[in-house]
């Protein structure tokens, strides 16, 4: 994620790859300044091989997946539930725990030291909540809905509805354009570091909720900008917690994708997660930097405007790239369901490539930002405290080098892509017939992930790997 302000030394821009790749590139990057660690890995071989390398990766599972997964198997997959007479203790000590990482944010925000990088609030926010969620949210599909700081103040608060309760329903493109803003703040606003613009921003935000909520009957369900990252990406766990919060209900996700049609609301979601981390990227590059040079864009408000509208439109190629292999699908399995059909059902192939894509490319920004966040735990409002004894871990020395970072980001990109061609791949075996329809619909999917891997690997390499 960017740091507004922290500095990455080491960058290193290579040459680019031939047109065709550039041209790919464009709309399909990662956030270059998120990644760097302050040194470089020198490669023994060329970073090409890396690349194509990780396709093969890629496209071979799709070979397998074809020759080895049919009905029978997805078929035989049942939903198994398990009695957990511990998890309601568990789900309120959650509870409470998330509400008091929150109120810390706030008042540290507020109250605490203001360089970023003493305060509580900027590095556990941006850092460790959003990744942290996210990844607990895989493991436990449902788990943000159980333990949402939000909907606990709300429950609090007990604001009143009208007469009639709240009648609205959200509208399904308000998640994305309140992610987008999010990102905004993040990567262009200048002051996501700030720690009092955090605590501020979150204690109105908190409090909005329980009124909005009294407005929309599914607020804090759909509309809450967290609740709908995280109960998108819960959409991918194994486990999710019963309705009746005394068990945990397991099932394959890609079992249960392909029994089920995403929402126009959640491929925006997707396509939005996507794009925000290839905005960040394209904006660090000299072809963005040619670009509005060349539109005689030049003062700083200027590059706002510019870099504002970029990221509003970021969405789109994704967009428009998942929805032309959808069309090239629909008309190599001979017509057999309408695009926009095919489109809502696929959806779900997309999402493991998102997750994997924002674990990967935040990955050397959360090792690097460890010891900082270790430190605010002792010292969250930086006013020299040694709570827990880890104060003086701030100044820790680089947990993992180069190397390390560079082979695990692409077991992450390599892997996200694999469980994306298995979704896909299970999603067209309960959608088409017989064997030649489910194979060609995999065709241009598997093309599309393979175009994803190849751009994912090399703007992640251009700031931590030389040839």
């Amino acid at each position: 994620m960017n740091t507004n302000g922290i500095k990455l030394n080491g960058l290193k821009m290579k040459k680019l790859l031939p047109p065709l790749t550039v041209s790919i590139w464009l709309f399909m990057g990662s956030r270059v300044s998120a990644h760097g660690v302050g040194e470089v890995y020198a490669s023994p071989i060329p970073v090409n091989y890396y690349l194509f390398g990780s396709a093969i990766a890629v496209g071979v599972s799709f070979v397998l997946f074809t020759l080895f997964r049919n009905k029978h198997t997805e078929n035989s997959n049942r939903e198994r539930v398990i009695r957990a007479a511990w998890l309601p203790k568990l789900i309120v000590t959650a509870k409470a725990l998330t509400l008091l990482l929150l109120l810390t944010i706030i008042f540290t925000g507020i109250f605490g030291e203001q360089q970023p990088s003493l305060n509580f609030g900027p590095v556990y926010f941006w850092i460790f909540f959003l990744l942290g969620y996210s990844i607990l949210s895989v493991l436990v599909g449902n788990i943000w809905q159980q333990i949402s700081p939000f909907k606990t103040v709300s429950d609090l608060l007990k604001l009143k509805a009208g007469p009639k309760g709240p009648v609205k329903t959200v509208y399904w493109w308000l998640p994305a354009v309140l992610l987008l803003a999010l990102f905004w703040w993040e990567l262009l606003s200048g002051f996501s570091y700030v720690p009092m613009y955090v605590g501020g921003i979150l204690l109105v935000y908190a409090l909005a909720n329980p009124y909005l909520a009294t407005i929309y009957k599914d607020w804090l369900t759909r509309g809450e900008v967290f609740a709908a990252l995280f109960n998108t990406l819960g959409s991918m766990a194994y486990v999710r917690i019963g309705d009746d919060k005394k068990s945990l209900v397991v099932t394959k996700p890609a079992r249960r994708s392909a029994d089920t049609v995403a929402s126009k609301a959640t491929l925006l979601i997707t396509s939005v997660l996507l794009a925000a981390a290839s905005f960040d990227s394209v904006r660090e590059t000299v072809i963005w930097s040619d670009l509005l040079r060349t539109l005689g864009v030049g003062s700083s408000q200027g590059t706002l405007l510019a870099n504002t509208l970029g990221l509003a439109l970021s969405p789109l190629p994704f967009l428009l790239a998942f929805l032309l292999s959808v069309r090239i699908m629909q008309k190599l399995t001979g017509n057999v369901l309408d695009w926009r059909e095919l489109a809502r059902r696929f959806t779900w192939s997309l999402l493991p490539i998102a997750f994997g894509y924002t674990l990967a490319h935040n990955f050397a920004l959360s090792i690097t930002s460890t010891p900082a966040m270790l430190g605010a735990l002792s010292d969250p409002f930086g006013w020299g405290w040694n709570l827990f004894g880890t104060a003086s871990l701030r100044d820790l020395p680089l947990l993992l080098g180069a190397k390390a970072i560079w082979f695990i980001e692409i077991v992450f990109v390599v892997l996200a892509h694999v469980v994306g061609v298995w979704f896909a791949h299970v999603i067209a075996l309960r959608t088409f017939n017989n064997r030649r329809q489910i194979a060609r619909s995999q065709y241009p999917m598997v093309a599309l992930m393979l175009a994803f891997t190849i751009m994912t690997l090399w703007l992640l390499s251009q700031v931590i790997v030389s040839d």
